[in-house]
């Protein structure tokens, strides 16, 4: 009878005729044949008919009848998915993993399923219970070492994570996911590194990278391993390496910081140069790269190189507003210019930017009136101890800033041009030497008009 209903395509009857025989004791069925059955009928009323009541009603009825029938499961767990109900999805997969006891690789899986559901759903200690079932039936599944090792980092287990974390390390390396192995690797030996076990921090750290060779973590545990031990190049190239996948901005800066600096240790000055060099390049306002690549160059009496860094260094400032530092570095590197490179007139065109950004620098003035006296122009002497009498605090430095240019003119023979400067002067607040002065240069005019 259920053969023809099916044949005639009616659904309905064909289910009301395999409840009817599941029911008929007269059959004498087994159960585990009844439960087929009802199985049967309720996959009708649900893809058929679309009574999910109805189903769900022959599907319990076919489980009280036969545990395993896994059809039935499969479907509840179909039908509390399609509804959203996560809760009844865990029950049921609980249910399945109970049905499923003779079959241990499909039960591990379920577990696995069931395990990862129960973390969803916050329920830790579920979870926990789900993939430690599963770990007896197969102590190499990945899935649960994995995440019982997650699980006791968060609670800052350390002893539990590791041995989870030791137990994926005897597996071979995920071929589908090698950078989920390195993962766990590189943790275990960052726990390695923190027990101070250095030579099994150094040999996961290895393995990790083999599989992912810029992971990151892996890297850093690799960095302190060798951290422990002399100065060597290795660990100059993983510096360089690690600020290549860094991702924070600062944690690149101090690796190549300690890059350049290890570079010094080992003697290797150029090296140490390009790797400051690098660093002014990432981060320009870098006071203690410019510095150590400054003193660098400086003991290295690469006085052109320290001059044209320098100068950018003063520019920078400039170009930001900082006159005060960029007068001064302008000022030093007039003076190399001048006592190093032997280039006056570069000295002299250097002391020239330096008043751009701080017209008033005496230094600067003082500098340019020393290079003027060198070379005995006359003319630009004048003018710059004009300026710097005009720079004068207070009258009584104004006035021995003006005798200094009187005393320079009367050198010159400009006897006129001295009397016109001293005579601007109060005879009353101007200092002695100045009003001495006057006098000596009045006497030798007199003397000119007598003769």
């Amino acid at each position: 009878i259920v053969g023809l209903h099916h044949a005639r395509g009616d659904f309905a009857a064909e289910s009301d005729a395999q409840l009817r025989a599941a029911d008929d004791s007269r059959t004498q069925e087994s159960d585990a044949v009844r439960a087929g059955r009802l199985v049967a009928a309720a996959e009708l009323l649900r893809k058929r008919a679309g009574k999910r009541e109805e189903a769900t009603a022959c599907y319990e009825r076919a489980l009280a009848l036969d545990a395993g029938e896994i059809v039935a499961l499969d479907a509840l767990e179909a039908m509390a998915t399609e509804t959203g109900d996560i809760g009844l999805v865990a029950q049921v997969l609980g249910r399945k993993v109970a049905a499923t006891a003779k079959r241990p690789n499909e039960q591990r899986a379920i577990l696995g399923r069931l395990a990862a559901l129960q973390a969803h759903l916050g329920r830790p200690e579920a979870a926990r219970a789900a993939y430690a079932r599963a770990l007896e039936l197969d102590g190499s599944f990945r899935p649960a070492l994995a995440w019982l090792a997650e699980d006791a980092r968060g609670r800052g287990a350390v002893d539990e994570e590791q041995a989870a974390l030791e137990r994926l390390a005897m597996l071979p390396a995920d071929p589908v996911e090698p950078e989920a192995t390195a993962a766990a690797l590189a943790r275990l030996g960052e726990l390695y590194a923190d027990a101070e076990r250095i030579e099994d921090a150094e040999r996961a750290a290895r393995r990790a990278l083999a599989l992912v060779p810029r992971h990151p973590t892996a890297l850093a545990v690799l960095d302190r391993v060798l951290s422990t031990r002399p100065a060597s190049h290795p660990l100059a190239e993983l510096l360089a390496t690690r600020a290549e996948v860094e991702t924070d901005f600062d944690v690149i800066v101090d690796l190549l910081f300690r890059r350049a600096a290890l570079y010094e240790g080992l003697g290797e000055l150029r090296a140490a140069m390009q790797a400051y060099e690098q660093l002014i390049a990432l981060r320009p306002s870098s006071a203690a790269a410019w510095n150590r690549l400054a003193a660098l160059l400086r003991n290295a009496g690469e006085w052109p190189q320290l001059a044209q860094l320098l100068t950018r260094l003063a520019e920078r400032h400039a170009a930001d507003g900082r006159r005060g530092e960029a007068e001064a570095l302008y000022v030093e590197i007039a003076h190399l210019a001048h006592d190093r490179l032997g280039d006056a007139e570069r000295a002299r065109a250097v002391l020239h930017k330096a008043l751009e950004v701080e017209p008033r620098s005496k230094v600067a003035l003082t500098s340019l009136l020393a290079l003027a006296r060198g070379r005995g122009d006359a003319a630009e002497e004048d003018t710059l101890l004009g300026r710097l009498s005009e720079l004068a605090e207070d009258g009584a430095g104004r006035a021995m800033a003006v005798a200094e240019q009187a005393r320079a003119r009367h050198g010159r023979g400009d006897l006129d041009g001295a009397l016109a400067l001293l005579r601007e002067l109060p005879p009353a607040s101007a200092p002695d030497a100045a009003l001495k002065l006057r006098v000596e240069i009045e006497e030798a005019r007199d003397a000119l008009e007598i003769g």
